[in-house]
């Protein structure tokens, strides 16, 4: 009965009572293009010795927490808490303006290892005097950074290489 209510609404039988385009599904429209990249830990050290500050600590946390990099961006230093460790992802960054996370679900604590307390520790004592709350705050803007700069300017040229595989062109850059 639901579906064909929903038919109806669509086809203008009868009042739609909410936004017109619920109404619409596309098959296969919610499926993945593409399979994630999953790194193994020597692909994440390879990656890691080539990248520089602050993309360094970004890709660590990305890694540690498994936040979304708009949810990175946005992460603020009080919305990190040393003492009782626990991280509170609240907000996320689209195109350079703060707002709330991407789902509801995303909301929420995520667990701070000691070891990692360590390394967002030594990247706030290295970006406190001139941060103003944002645990990542662009030296061009002040503000947050985008994501897609980041991601075409740093992380893809460091991981992709010019052909096939990242891993292939790494040792030769290696002492």
């Amino acid at each position: 009965m639901h579906l064909l209510f929903e038919r109806a609404m669509l086809w203008g039988m009868i009042e739609v009572d909410r936004n017109i385009i619920e109404l619409v599904h596309l098959r296969g429209g919610s499926r993945r293009l593409r399979r994630p990249l999953v790194l193994t830990p020597e692909q994440y050290q390879n990656l890691m010795w080539r990248l520089d500050e602050p993309h360094r600590t970004m890709v660590t946390v990305a890694m540690c927490t498994g936040l979304r990099a708009s949810e990175i961006l946005a992460l603020r230093w009080e919305d990190i808490n040393f003492e009782s460790g626990v991280v509170l992802v609240q907000r996320g960054v689209v195109n350079g303006r703060i707002g709330q996370v991407k789902t509801e679900a995303s909301a929420d604590d995520i667990p701070l290892a000691q070891e990692f307390s360590k390394i967002l520790l030594d990247w706030k004592s290295k970006t406190a005097r001139k941060n103003a709350g944002l645990v990542f705050q662009s030296p061009v803007t002040g503000g947050c950074y985008y994501a897609g700069i980041i991601q075409q300017g740093y992380l893809r040229p460091v991981g992709d290489g010019t052909k096939g595989s990242w891993l292939a062109y790494i040792p030769a850059y290696l002492p």
